[in-house]
């Protein structure tokens, strides 16, 4: 529901019979594509982090092992669910309160930005319009028809069990499985220039022979390139500033005074000066 706004306000941005800059013809192509990849990028996370986390096999005996959490962090995490839900699906059930927001706000308010409507979204000034809860239902309904399609049509026909592909290994094990690297690898190598991510490999040979590997040690880290460098310029200038001030603070009476005397004619003459 974002995306879709966020492309009608940047479809629309640009007046009828108003020529657009330039700039703006050629700023808005280019965000609509920056905002479709987003929202790929977006539904690939998704699908990867829902395969890793409930459908592969546990990679160590702690996560074998693992058990569900306590009665109050299930609840907590499923008002949480129902409340994206039912914001996902009816959108416009948030419109009168977003219009009470702006109008607290006279300065940024138009008009109300939402028609009335509890099931279908239409913006004001926009044609266009669109239902997340009819688009859910349709999809639902066609999901149980395949469903029952395919079950009529294969009902007949014999089942096997058989393992799952495994890349063409003759079986698959846990330590196939998706990690936290293989998960962001991808990214990484598609953002490499703007991530810089610092790799490390560790081989280690057998004491008979250097020829023979006996492991090889994959180590990956992407380093907060913002924070190496905005924090430590601010960090020494802080230290610097704290250090100055202490010389200034010595624990001295005979400075304090000076400091109170220094202060007194400042204002005498500040008063001088002004009247």
């Amino acid at each position: 529901m974002s995306e879709w706004v966020l492309l009608q306000g940047l479809i629309h941005s640009v007046s009828a019979g108003v020529a657009a800059s330039p700039v703006v013809a050629v700023s808005i192509p280019v965000a609509v594509g920056v905002v479709a990849l987003t929202a790929g990028l977006g539904v690939a996370t998704f699908v990867k982090a829902f395969g890793v986390g409930f459908l592969a096999q546990p990679r160590s005996t702690a996560a074998a092992t693992a058990i569900e959490g306590p009665l109050p962090m299930h609840v907590g995490m499923g008002v949480a669910a129902a409340s994206c839900a039912v914001l996902a699906l009816a959108p416009a059930l948030v419109g009168g309160s977003l219009d009470r927001v702006l109008n607290a706000l006279p300065a940024v308010r138009d008009t109300a930005p939402l028609a009335d409507s509890t099931v279908t979204l239409r913006l004001v000034g926009i044609q266009g319009s669109m239902s997340p809860l009819l688009i859910t239902v349709g999809l639902v309904l066609s999901a149980v028809l395949a469903a029952v399609a395919i079950r009529r049509l294969a009902g007949s026909a014999p089942r096997r069990v058989v393992g799952v592909w495994a890349n063409g290994g003759p079986e698959r094990n846990s330590r196939q499985e998706l990690t936290a690297t293989s998960f962001a690898e991808p990214l990484t190598r598609v953002f490499d220039d703007v991530l810089r991510p610092e790799h490390d490999i560790d081989v280690t040979p057998y004491a008979e022979s250097a020829y023979l590997i006996e492991s090889v040690t994959f180590r990956q880290r992407v380093p907060d390139r913002l924070e190496a460098a905005i924090y430590p310029p601010v960090l020494a200038t802080a230290e610097a500033w704290g250090r100055w001030s202490r010389r200034l603070a010595n624990g001295h009476v005979h400075r304090y005074l000076a400091y109170g005397f220094i202060g007194l004619l400042a204002a005498l003459v500040s008063v001088a000066v002004t009247s």
